[in-house]
Order: structure tokens, then C-alpha cells, then sequence
């Protein structure tokens, strides 16, 4: 794309990125409400039939498949979040190093993980 602004001209490039959260329910609402109008068949619009039985089915079945987009679209941030594991160390260490009343950090989830990861040569593979 291009185009003139103030007499210089701009290159703008085309992106390829999903549509947003907002963009998304959007659309899925608006297919919905177009959906449930075309099957009450109450005139107006769709008076005629324009959407078929199967057509009106196909994007029933996409706005169901559609349902956590927002989600799928997050996976590489839930994740991370849900498998950073750092606060539960650092807070055994903490009480390791303060001697306070606890069980050792040897005997601790995160810590035989990473014990059997380090020490285990097929952890790797």
C-alpha cells in the first residue's frame, strides 16, 4: 500500500496478525445475531431465505468453535505464567537461608525437579 500525506509519499506494509480480542467478539456476536434472526425467519432481512439451513449450521458450528480464541491467542503467555515455578523456590531458599521452620529445600517439588533434570541424562531428550 501506499499513499500521499502532506505532499511526501509513504510506504505502508500489510501485516498479517489475528484480529484482536475486541475484533473477535465482534464478529462472533454479530454472526450470531445474524444467525438467530435468519432461523427465526421473521421477515426483513432474510424474508427471502438468503442464509440456507446449512449455511446458517456452518457458522453456528464456527461460532462454537470459536469460543476461546482469546485464549488460544494468549497460550504462549498462560504458559509461561502458569509454569513459572520461580516464587516457590525462591521462597524455600529464603527459608533455608533463614534456618526458619520448614522442611528442607531437598525435600521440596521444585527442587527434586531440578535435581532429576540436571543429574538425569535422558532429561533432555
Amino acid at each position: 500500500m501506499s499513499g500521499k500525506s502532506g505532499g511526501a509519499d509513504r510506504v505502508i506494509v500489510a501485516r498479517r496478525v489475528g484480529p484482536s480480542d475486541t475484533q473477535m467478539a465482534l464478529m462472533r456476536s454479530m454472526i450470531n445475531r445474524v444467525v438467530a434472526h435468519a432461523e427465526k425467519n421473521k421477515g426483513g432481512m432474510f424474508s427471502t431465505d438468503e442464509l440456507k439451513k446449512d449455511d446458517c449450521e456452518l457458522l453456528r458450528k464456527w461460532v462454537t468453535a470459536t469460543w476461546n480464541y482469546d485464549a488460544a491467542a494468549r497460550l504462549g503467555t498462560l504458559v509461561e505464567v502458569a509454569s513459572d515455578l520461580s516464587d516457590l523456590y525462591l521462597r524455600e531458599f529464603y527459608l533455608e537461608m533463614t534456618k526458619a521452620i520448614q522442611f528442607p529445600i531437598s525435600a521440596s517439588l521444585p527442587w527434586i525437579l531440578a535435581s532429576h533434570a540436571i543429574k538425569d541424562d535422558r532429561a533432555g531428550q
